[in-house]
């Protein structure tokens, strides 16, 4: 029964034995890191639940690159969200392993290795990025798949704001940095990683797509994320004129 456990003073050892194998009495900490958390966020999460500071994660995360893909930016979408449980003072590298590990065990799922695992989480992670609504995640994916099937740029707002991490004054002006690798309007194809940790549903969306020739998507509620999925430019236009009425009869930073 290897761990950290809590007993009674003056406790006999056959009751000490009967506490250890009822295990109630175990001592751990946990965190739980939510689909679609980046990197970033992940390593406020962690401090915060495991007190663990981020240069050692991000030490951590190197110990772990030569396990992934190669060319990968960075461990972007390789940490599984998940609750994770350890004993009392984990070490960065006990945490980030469990969570790398998790990533290989879903992926094991499917057929696929780690080391051949870029594309496919990638693509997972554009996903949860995107979706709200369970049954649209299937459709996204295939989506994507649709326009990369005919070299047509993802056009992902969600991948030009990745660099900045969320500090865009203006999302034109991150339209107009070319330089940017994760600009899918300026660069058709994948971005060169994942934006996110993608969790297990986007995982399946993006091995399992739903069945469907749209090329365009948009959410036209933003509160319920009630999203048209459209196979033509004139299809997706009127469905956009839809969006930009919720706008305006619901006026809010985001649109």
């Amino acid at each position: 029964f290897p761990g950290t456990y809590e007993f009674p003073t003056k406790l006999s050892g056959s009751a000490a034995l009967a506490l250890l194998m009822q295990g109630d009495n175990r001592v751990t900490i946990s965190t739980t890191i939510p689909e679609g958390f980046t990197v970033a966020e992940v390593l406020v999460r962690v401090q915060a639940d495991l007190g663990i500071s981020p240069d050692d994660l991000s030490a951590a995360f190197e110990n772990q690159m030569a396990r992934l893909p190669a060319g990968l930016p960075s461990i972007e979408g390789f940490l599984f969200p998940a609750t994770y449980s350890f004993d009392p003072n984990p070490s960065a590298d006990q945490v980030v392993t469990a969570m790398v590990d998790r990533v290989e065990q879903e992926l094991a799922r499917y057929e696929v290795a780690l080391e051949d695992s870029l594309e496919v989480l990638t693509l997972a992670s554009v996903v949860q990025s995107e979706g709200r609504l369970t049954e649209d995640f299937y459709k996204i994916s295939r989506v994507f798949l649709n326009r990369l099937d005919v070299n047509m740029p993802l056009q992902s707002d969600q991948t030009v704001k990745y660099r900045y991490e969320g500090n865009l004054d203006s999302f034109q002006e991150g339209l107009r940095d070319t330089s940017n690798p994760f600009n899918t309007f300026a660069f058709a194809g994948l971005p060169p990683g994942p934006i996110t940790n993608p969790g297990a549903m986007t995982i399946e969306a993006a091995l399992r797509p739903a069945i469907g020739n749209w090329l365009y998507f948009v959410a036209i509620d933003l509160n319920t994320g009630e999203t048209i999925f459209s196979d033509t430019l004139a299809g997706h236009e009127k469905a956009a004129k839809l969006y930009q009425q919720w706008c305006r009869e619901n006026p809010s930073d985001v649109c």
